[in-house]
């Protein structure tokens, strides 16, 4: 078949290199395609925490989690004035005391929080992105929510982890009760919600009644980060057409789930739950594998959504 092996990549790889008429052939392919069946999805979504254990205890001791240290210039809200001018400016790591007065298993008490910019970071992974923020800005305060437990342990195991800087927890994001019982966070007490590559792992039937949780815990002109992947991107044309869960959403070869945003779509999620959206931009990037060899073009949407201040 054309969409076997190495010919699917090569074939991807072309169509996203050399115009948007190879890139609209693909995804109309995948589009013909019927949507999976409804037992099957809900198969899959009641399965996606272990997939998600699975991939944390695979590739945390290979060096495949990076630090994300360009998010500082991607998202320069989250950053001084110092750090803005600067961005690519190195920050030492932060440095633990051995012990500590409060319970680090619960959330941190008032005292700890108090007068800092608070974060919830959605899908924490093992840290990559938290604490390069955290070096650079020593105002922040962030939850980490990880729906892997195995992926909270492995951060809160690391030499940086300060719990007077980061509270990291595991929970399901989609579930409002179980993010708020297991962080602490109040209403409107967030300044900063962070999403970078986590959105797209969810069912997109749950994106709508997330982004009307989100607002609630979000203080008066705070703001919702995102990084994500957008349609049209290689990863997408490298799927095979029969892992098509439904449009743009498909299951990976690992069992995880992967969804590329189109901005009118994920604009109208969040605008219907009533935030404003202050910028929200598809990125290109072409991007050369010396491993395989290949120049590949990489499309991601990155978007900035404001709760509007009080009437």
């Amino acid at each position: 078949s054309l969409y076997n092996g190495t010919r699917r990549k090569q074939i991807a790889v072309n169509a996203s290199l050399y115009g948007s008429d190879g890139v609209s052939q693909i995804l109309l392919q995948h589009n013909s395609i019927p949507n999976m069946s409804h037992s099957l999805r809900q198969q899959l979504d009641s399965q996606s925490i272990d997939y998600w254990t699975h991939f944390y205890e695979l590739h945390h001791r290979t060096g495949f989690f990076k630090d994300r240290h360009n998010l500082r210039s991607a998202f320069p809200q989250l950053m001084p004035e110092s750090v803005r001018l600067n961005p690519s400016k190195w920050h030492p790591q932060l440095t633990p005391q051995p012990s500590y007065s409060f319970d680090t298993n619960l959330p941190p008490p008032p005292d700890i929080i108090q007068n800092k910019s608070l974060v919830l970071e959605l899908g924490c992974g093992t840290g990559n992105a938290a604490l390069p923020l955290l070096r650079a800005n020593e105002n922040l305060f962030i939850f980490a929510c990880d729906f892997a437990k195995s992926a909270v342990n492995l951060f809160r195991s690391r030499s940086e982890y300060d719990p007077t800087r980061v509270y990291a927890f595991s929970a399901d994001i989609t579930d409002k009760n179980a993010l708020v019982l297991n962080s602490g966070i109040k209403p409107n007490q967030l300044q900063f919600i962070t999403a970078i590559w986590v959105l797209s792992s969810l069912e997109p039937n749950d994106i709508g009644r997330l982004a009307e949780n989100l607002y609630e815990l979000l203080d008066y002109n705070g703001l919702v980060l995102i990084r994500d992947y957008a349609e049209g991107d290689l990863s997408q044309l490298r799927m095979n057409v029969d892992s098509k869960i439904c449009e743009n959403f498909y299951k990976c070869g690992d069992g995880t789930r992967r969804h590329f945003f189109v901005s009118d779509w994920l604009k109208a999620q969040f605008e219907n739950a009533g935030f404003i959206t202050d910028s929200l931009e598809i990125i290109h990037r072409d991007i050369s594998n010396r491993k395989e060899q290949l120049e590949m073009r990489r499309i991601w949407i990155q978007a900035v959504f404001r709760k509007p201040k009080a009437a």
